[in-house]
């Protein structure tokens, strides 16, 4: 654990996205109790990872300093975003959240399938109708890690996808 001012650490952009701000009763349970589980950050440039809602809450305090946990394992972008969303897995969820969590890991699995492809760990000449079938499925394989992290199958993790992004876009 290390102590670090509020002012040090980074917020994550994902997290207000998928979770948006503490709701009063964390506030209140926060002014009672203190902060019960430490805030993680990554190493180095101190990005919030998991504890969003409870810095948040602690800023609306007037806390100045917390003891935080220091995550040297994430240095990939994508492992941060993964870590957020793990954060979170047991916290109550409103159905848009979830949806919005749902389709952020989609992405987020997406973005390490097509980093894997340009690292080449998929060699050799493809044809166009195999990269259509090897996009399905990597889309498919997206929708069953989503629905896995918000505790949904995969139709349904598809479905709530399809309307999250409708709506965003």
């Amino acid at each position: 654990l290390m102590t670090l001012k509020l002012k040090q650490i980074k917020p994550h952009p994902t997290n207000e996205r998928l979770y948006g701000p503490p709701d009063d009763g964390l506030v209140e349970s926060i002014r009672q109790y203190g902060i019960q589980s430490p805030p993680e950050v990554t190493n180095g440039d101190l990005v919030l990872v998991s504890g969003y809602r409870r810095l948040d809450a602690a800023r609306k305090l007037g806390i100045e300093e917390v003891q935080c946990i220091i995550r040297y394992d994430l240095a990939d972008p994508l492992d941060r975003e993964s870590a957020i969303v793990l954060a979170n897995k047991y916290r109550e969820k409103t159905t848009d959240q979830k949806a919005a969590e749902a389709a952020w890991v989609a992405h987020i699995e997406e973005q390490k399938s097509a980093r894997a492809k340009v690292a080449g760990l998929k060699q050799g000449p493809v044809s166009a109708l195999a990269r259509s079938r090897e996009n399905l499925e990597e889309k498919g394989k997206s929708a069953v890690k989503a629905g896995k992290a918000v505790g949904w199958g995969e139709h349904t993790a598809r479905a709530a996808i399809k309307v999250h992004d409708a709506i965003v876009a």
